[in-house]
């Protein structure tokens, strides 16, 4: 029997959850994305009793807004969903909020951070405009809510609310809602660990056919002449009525889908801008609580990798499209549960092919089809969006993003296609973002142009350049014989090393020679040490290694400290309770799991320990090193 007094059930978190997590791991409070908001506003005749009892409902139906995340006794994270109880709603006090104003009001909302470790994930603000209609404002965090169950949210409240006025049952038509509890027991099942399987060997197929990238971004201050930091956040968005019509009718006269053909489009524009175009992968996922259901209010994303290598030209859409297809439909047949096979594969991969995968590119498509309800209004509106019928391009920059990533959304509204593009301000090179758009739209719109237009005329994008010291060794290796150097500088028993790319008539290899006081050193012993710096950037396993043994009296590199290395064994044993740790190995070899990590970097910080990010824990690089990042407060 379990204890009655218990007001919440135990849960693990979902892969979906643990992914949002480590997203925003390290962030402000306050950083753009992790807070997420809805407004509504209603006629002037409706009650707020009637608006409190429909956000009751809502919360009755979706335990993910009633759900707080702590410790289990194991020490690994989990979540907690409470037993409904009345909902608390705020009142908004102020006089002076209208329509005009209220998106301030919405962001001073947003800029108060919700602890999910303390409180539920949402908060509700019910109060009138000056001109008498009714408002409500909910705010909840990212780990609850992605963008998917903002949507549903709002659609299911704005529902009940017709439901409630036309005195039917407040729930009465609303589908099947899919919970935390639901998306474990899928995950957890035995189909579920059969769906990661298959999705493995799926996810290292691709990955070993893709090359190491050097996106001037992968650099991120291995050597001192990249700037530090993560840069912006630059955001294109097109709004185009015809492009939808161009689209639609490509889709009818190639019995293809409108996602596969945009994709494509972006693919190929693409492929002529970075250096190695196989080197192109994309993501598809959805931040819908489940695949194939129409409604959940959870965040999690289905996540499959696919390489874009092999695609035609901008000559060919048409064939570029069906391979764009029949790669959806593969990565469909072979779909995991969340973001672990990814991270997972690509450690295990890249130590097979000693090489670094970098994989920066992830395209999202997401069609939100359908209409808009009646009373919210769409926070695509945020942007000022234009008079329908009209064709625009806007662009905004945020600073300090979370991670780096390139996403493209693809939104098929009532009135015209919408196309999103989120990407870090170093991926495009000398391209601007309002380019790159313009240029996919005249690519779709050369195969299938309006009824009396003009013929497009595609504008010329300029390809990305690797960053100054990369080359290119054989099998798609990019390497920066400078961070090399830099690299097993900082290995045990090395006093110096340099590196470079020589060609000895047979093509061009990776050459390292390295100084050592240490005489019992072996090139096949440091080779060994180089797989703990694959996730260095710009690096690359020599091919060959010289070893000279002098005598020095430099002093030696200090270990990290004893404190920090033992308290991050005493984590990981905690989580991975796999006998004998040997501090030697990766996370990942030590039988660590991604699902894993949000309880061990809590921990740590709980005990006062920082520095560490989850990057770092889930690279190549050994615990002893790993450790040397930490610090006490």
């Amino acid at each position: 029997m379990g204890d009655q007094s218990k007001t919440y059930e135990s849960v693990p978190l979902t892969s979906g959850q643990v992914s949002s997590w480590l997203l925003f791991h390290g962030c402000p409070p306050q950083s753009s994305g992790v807070m997420r908001a809805a407004r509504w506003i209603f006629p002037h005749g409706v009650h707020e009793e009637r608006v409190r009892e429909a956000v009751q409902h809502v919360v009755e139906r979706h335990e993910v807004l009633r759900t707080t995340v702590a410790e289990d006794a194991n020490g690994v994270l989990e979540q907690r969903i409470h037993l409904l109880r009345p909902v608390e709603i705020d009142y908004c006090e102020r006089g002076d909020v209208t329509e005009d104003n209220i998106r301030e009001v919405t962001r001073e909302l947003l800029a108060q951070p919700i602890d999910v470790m303390e409180e539920w994930p949402a908060r509700w603000l019910v109060g009138r405009l000056a001109s008498g209609n009714l408002f409500l404002i909910l705010t909840a965090h990212h780990f609850a809510l992605g963008g998917r169950g903002v949507r549903v949210i709002r659609e299911e409240l704005t529902q009940v609310m017709d439901n409630l006025a036309s005195g039917h049952p407040g729930k009465a038509g609303l589908p099947v809602c899919v919970n935390p509890r639901d998306l474990v027991a899928d995950e957890l099942s035995v189909k579920g660990e059969r769906a990661r399987e298959r999705a493995r060997e799926h996810t290292r197929e691709i990955l070993r056919s893709i090359p190491s990238t050097p996106f001037p971004m992968d650099a991120g201050g291995s050597v001192d002449d990249v700037r530090p930091g993560r840069g912006r956040l630059i955001a294109g968005e097109l709004y185009s009525p015809s492009l939808k019509g161009s689209l639609e009718r490509l889709s009818e006269r190639w019995s293809l889908p409108v996602s596969a053909i945009a994709l494509a489009a972006l693919s190929v524009a693409l492929g002529g801008m970075i250096p190695e175009r196989n080197a192109l992968a994309w993501q598809i996922y959805s931040d819908r609580a489940g695949t194939g259901r129409q409604n959940a209010a959870g965040f999690e994303p289905f996540i499959s990798l696919v390489s874009g290598a092999g695609l035609p030209d901008a000559d060919d859409l048409r064939t570029a499209a069906r391979t764009m297809w029949n790669r959806i439909l593969k990565t469909l047949r072979h779909r995991s549960c969340g973001e672990d096979v990814i991270a997972e594969e690509t450690f295990h991969v890249s130590r097979e092919r000693r090489v670094k995968v970098h994989c920066p590119f992830g395209f999202n498509y997401v069609d939100f089809g359908g209409s808009y309800a009646t009373w919210y209004e769409d926070e695509s509106a945020e942007s000022g969006a234009s008079a329908v019928g009209t064709e625009t391009i806007g662009v905004e920059e945020w600073d300090g993003t979370p991670g780096s990533f390139f996403n493209c959304f693809v939104v098929r509204l009532p009135e015209a296609t919408k196309i999103s593009l989120y990407l870090h301000e170093d991926m495009l090179g000398d391209n601007s973002v309002d380019d790159l758009l313009r240029y996919i739209a005249d690519m779709i719109t050369a195969w299938s142009p309006p009824p009396g237009s003009d013929p497009p005329s595609p504008l010329p994008v300029r390809a990305v350049q690797p960053d100054k010291g990369w080359e290119c060794l054989p099998g798609g290796r990019w390497v920066n014989p400078r961070a090399v150097g830099v690299a097993l500088n900082s290995l045990t028993g090395v006093e110096d090393a340099r590196a470079e790319v020589v060609d000895d008539g047979k093509g061009a290899m990776l050459v390292a020679s390295v100084r050592t006081t240490d005489g019992s050193l072996r090139p096949d012993d440091l080779r060994r040490a180089c797989l703990g710096l694959l996730d260095t950037p710009g690096f690359a396993v020599p091919d060959s290694i010289e070893i000279r043994v002098e005598v020095s009296s430099l002093p030696a590199e200090p270990a990290p400290t004893a404190r920090a290395l033992d308290a991050l064994t005493a984590a990981v044993r905690r989580v991975v309770p796999s006998g004998d740790l040997d501090v030697r190995e990766s996370y990942f070899a030590a039988g660590g799991r991604l699902s894993y990590v949000p309880a061990l970097l809590y921990r740590l910080k709980e005990s006062g320990w920082e520095g560490l990010a989850w990057e770092e824990l889930c690279s190549h690089r050994p615990l002893t090193e790993v450790a040397g990042a930490m610090y006490r407060r």
